[in-house]
């Protein structure tokens, strides 16, 4: 029921300004008590929406509200059309083409702003009004592993917010989808979680995919008892080159000190005429030189290497 005035051309945007049947006498409802006693408190304003692209453009709705004043409970507010979504400065078609994109399809943030001619940060600020249930049944090869997010909730009842620095994510191994993703990552979060799916349903879980924390084993052994604890290869090269890497650093800080020493030695054996002096300068270049090979050796890239090839084939599993 909305008439166009007139149009603007932006760069990428066409605004339109348009009017609609403003509601009259007993139609104006107070949001607040419900109370149909209203009156015109001013002259109102003008406000824009966001509404769906149309010839490969977006589109602004822009529009005039006016401002009311309730008799009954003496507050005021602003009257708005039904196409106008109530969360967000976007119409309704354009908030449902949204929702839409977030539930059943696959793109990513960027994709989904670029097709509804929006901003990611407009699509992402539609993921708190999308509710996310538990899934009805866990899978085979379970996988868990937390992420650091920094992210919370705010809670108006206690009028604070409420952070976590890391969080969990619980995915299907085989598939490689995401099941859920949890706010915390502690022991006590996951294993309430965990339980409360049915007995029959935990037994199905044959294979826990985690990393080396320890919370982690514990919710498994405590929550499913049929399955097998493994470790993610990930982390376990992860280990064994910081093992490797720090074997290295230390023969090659100790070395370093043989060097310096060996150089120490040289350069007071050149300032005192030592006969031997040859034979420090020898040892004291011999010294750098392995140094310099020790530093840079590629050694331990070898036996991560090695390590892949041969022994990850085999299951690292408790």
């Amino acid at each position: 029921d909305c008439t166009i005035e007139s149009h603007r051309l932006h760069e990428h945007t066409l605004e339109l300004f348009v009017s609609w049947p403003e509601p009259k006498g007993s139609d104006r409802i107070c949001p607040y008590c419900a109370s149909a006693d209203c009156s015109i408190k001013d002259g109102g304003t003008l406000q824009t929406l966001r509404h769906v692209g149309s010839a490969l453009m977006g589109t602004l709705i822009t529009f005039h509200k006016p401002r009311l004043v309730c008799h009954s409970c003496g507050r005021s507010f602003y009257l708005k059309p039904e196409w106008a979504f109530p969360e967000f400065s976007c119409t309704s078609l354009l908030a449902l083409q949204i929702f839409d994109e977030l539930t059943s399809t696959g793109k990513s943030l960027t994709m989904i702003a670029r097709d509804t001619y929006t901003t990611p940060a407009i699509v992402t600020s539609f993921l708190d009004h999308i509710p996310y249930d538990r899934p009805k049944k866990l899978p085979v090869s379970l996988g868990i592993d937390e992420f650091k997010g920094n992210s919370g909730y705010y809670d108006p009842a206690k009028k604070r917010f409420f952070t976590e620095k890391y969080h969990c994510v619980i995915t299907d191994v085989d598939s490689g989808h995401v099941a859920d993703v949890l706010f915390r990552a502690t022991y006590r979060e996951l294993h309430d979680y965990f339980m409360q799916f049915p007995l029959s349903e935990r037994r199905r879980v044959r294979f826990f995919c985690t990393d080396m924390r320890s919370g982690f084993s514990k919710v498994a052994r405590n929550c499913f008892p049929h399955a097998r604890i493994c470790i993610d290869m990930f982390h376990v090269v992860k280990l064994l080159t910081e093992a490797v890497s720090d074997i290295r650093i230390d023969a090659w800080r100790s070395l370093l000190k043989e060097y310096q020493a060996a150089s120490a030695a040289y350069r007071s054996a050149k300032d005192y005429g030592n006969e031997n002096i040859s034979v420090l300068k020898a040892e004291a270049e011999l010294l750098k030189e392995k140094c310099s090979i020790l530093k840079n050796c590629a050694l331990w890239a070898l036996a991560i290497a090695f390590f892949r090839s041969v022994i990850m084939p085999t299951s690292f599993s408790q």
